[in-house]
Order: structure tokens, then sequence, then C-alpha cells
């Protein structure tokens, strides 16, 4: 179960959209057990969420479709999906500060392909520059922190701390699959645990069921902002995979009361990660020592409800809301049903956005 920071002094890739005039998102190439994803380098917004996208598609039975490998033994994997085409948009338009993209398409799919596949793409970005998930609690890389662990048998999963490699070392999870990746059995490994979804996006994403259901990130921004949690600033929102206990993306580092009071008041907590803001660390410093020693003067609840005990999050679980009536659909005489131009509009669009990324693999070629 050793570990070794094999990542340490190599900092991830980092991506722009050049040719996006009002996009300038700083994001990565992540990878979490059989999946990748497409990540802020640093969590964004309110919510704190890193993963924008899920980019690959695993075909059910089929081996090849998951650790498969290139002639140059570079990473390959199928973009599909209902958004197959937008995630290609997203690819072919990324760039480096040097002008590099992160892949290159092997092969362009057509639009009837059966299993609904777009392309298979090449990725171009060495191993120790890509972003990774811890494999216990989900947490992700972050801009200005350090690199993860890596697991020193497999060299496949990593982790942001001794502690979740050891929680992980149990036979249902990485102490049963560390020989099979290993030996190169990837697909058998997923086989074995299902953590990827080719449905992300309907159940993580803007609109999906999961991200409607859980909390806006409002009351944890807060929270973090007024305690001083600079874990929680730099690493954002962590989802732990669906096999592991929720419990296990909520753990944070903690120090004790005595040895953060034996710090001197300007120095930095260990573990300490910077906003990149000089003055915003210290105002997180100041506010993270004040809530360990005690010494907040709590507000009233009217300017600070998240310190008042007792109050709970006014979220409603799905299995409170009672099931809505039917309601009749009303249909003026001589008008039909609007599925057919809906599929044609979407099928439009999708052939738009496709015929998009495949211009641009002309023109920018091997990045």
């Amino acid at each position: 179960m050793a570990s070794a920071p094999a990542t340490a002094h190599v900092p991830f890739r980092i991506f722009s959209f050049p040719d996006r005039k009002d996009d300038n998102t700083a994001v990565a190439i992540g990878r979490n057990h059989a999946s990748w994803f497409l990540v802020s380098a640093r969590p964004e917004g309110i919510p704190m969420l890193r993963v924008a996208r899920c980019l690959n598609t695993i075909t059910p039975g089929d081996p090849s479709s998951v650790g498969a490998r290139s002639a140059a033994g570079r990473h390959v994997f199928a973009v599909g999906g209902n958004f197959g085409n937008r995630i290609m948009d997203d690819l072919v338009s990324m760039r480096d500060r040097e002008g590099r993209a992160p892949v290159e398409v092997l092969e362009a799919y057509p639009d009837d392909h059966p299993l609904g596949l777009c392309a298979l793409v090449e990725v171009l970005v060495p191993d120790d520059e890509l972003m990774y998930a811890c494999a216990r609690c989900g947490r992700w890389e972050t801009q200005l922190g350090p690199r993860f662990l890596r697991c020193s048998g497999c060299k496949s999963r990593y982790y942001c701390s001794t502690k979740c490699q050891k929680d992980d070392w149990k036979p249902a999870y990485h102490r049963g699959e560390c020989n099979l990746l290993r030996e190169g059995k990837h697909f058998e490994v997923e086989d074995r645990r299902k953590l990827h979804d080719n449905g992300w996006w309907f159940h993580n994403g803007g609109l999906g069921d999961k991200a409607l259901m859980e909390p806006t990130g409002e009351y944890e921004w807060e929270r973090a902002h007024v305690e001083g949690d600079w874990d929680y600033i730099a690493y954002g929102r962590r989802i732990p995979p669906h096999d592991v206990p929720s419990s296990a993306g909520a753990a944070r580092p903690s120090l004790s009361k005595d040895f953060v009071a034996s710090l001197p008041p300007s120095a930095l907590p260990p573990g300490f990660i910077s906003t990149g803001n000089a003055e915003q660390d210290r105002r997180l410093i100041e506010r993270f020592r004040a809530t360990v020693l005690g010494t907040d003067q709590p507000l009233p609840f009217f300017l600070n409800p998240l310190r008042t005990p007792g109050l709970a999050s006014n979220i409603v679980p799905a299995r409170d809301i009672p099931p809505l009536p039917p309601l009749p659909v009303p249909q003026a005489p001589g008008t039909g049903s609007t599925r057919s131009s809906a599929n044609t509009g979407r099928r439009r669009s999708g052939r738009h956005s496709r015929v998009r990324w495949m211009r641009a693999r002309r023109v920018f070629g091997r990045g």
C-alpha cells in the first residue's frame, strides 16, 4: 500500500478556450477511476463545483473501451452520447499557453454509429500533467495546491492523503483491484465497481436530478468564509464514488486548539493553500484562528443565520415531495405531435456542432 508523490514537482497542464472571447475559464483534463473529465483548475462560483463534463463513453462488454492505449503508448478513449458533439467542440477548442491541444482525433465516426459514438481521441497530455481526483473522497487537485500521492503498486490511483489511501485499502475497494490494474485489467476493475456513468450529465449536470436535489452551495460557501475553511475554498465540493460512504467526502483537516494557539497570529497553518490573494489569505487565517480558538463573538441570527444553533437547511428531500396529479394536455384541432420536428431540430443541431469540431480538427491538426 505504499505511495509516492510521483508528480510532486510537475503542475497539471492548464487549458483555455482562445476562440471563445466570453469564456476565460481555466480547465484541465482530469482522471477519476475509469472516467475522464473536463475539470476547472479551481472551484467555480458559489456552488464550488469542479467538474464541467464527463468526456468518455464506455461500451458495455467491450474491454477496449477502458484503459486503451495508442501505438505511441498514449491514452485513448471514445467520445459519444447525447452531448458527444459538444464535448468534441470543447476538446478541439482548448489550447494551453504554448498553443498545444489536449487531444488528437484518431477516428471520426458517422452520424448513425450504432453505439452513438462521435470520435476516438488520443490524449496528448502526459500522465504527470493530467489532473487527478482522490480515489477515496473524490477531492480534485487544485491549481495552487500540492499534487496528490500515487499508489506505487498500480500507478493508476491517486490519494489526497495517507488517511484516504489507508481507508481505501480494503478488499471491496483498492486492495481488491490494485493487482488487476497492475496487470492492465482496467475493464475488469470498472466492471467490478461500475463507477463510470455514461449518463453523467443527466445526473450531475446543471439540470441533472442529483444537481437539482443538492444544496446550491450558498450555505457551504458562506460557512467556509466565516470559519476560514481554506481547505474547502481551495478544493471545492468533493463527491466520493457511489460505493464509498458519503462521509469520506466531508472529512477535512483538523488542528487542535492548543496547537493553533501556539502558532504566531500571522503564521500559515500546516497544509494551508493560498488563494493567490495575500489579503484574502490574511482574512482566512484570521477567521480560522477565531473559529478554532473560540474568540468569535456570535452574531445575531438575522446577520449570520449559519451560526445559529439548531438551524437546519430548508432543502426538502425528494421523498418528502408529494407526487403531482397528471394534468390534461390541451390540443387545438388540426395540430399534431411536435416530437418529430423537435428531434429533427436536435439532429440538425448535432450535425452543425459536428461540422464545427471536424472543421477545427482540420484547421488545428495535431497539437
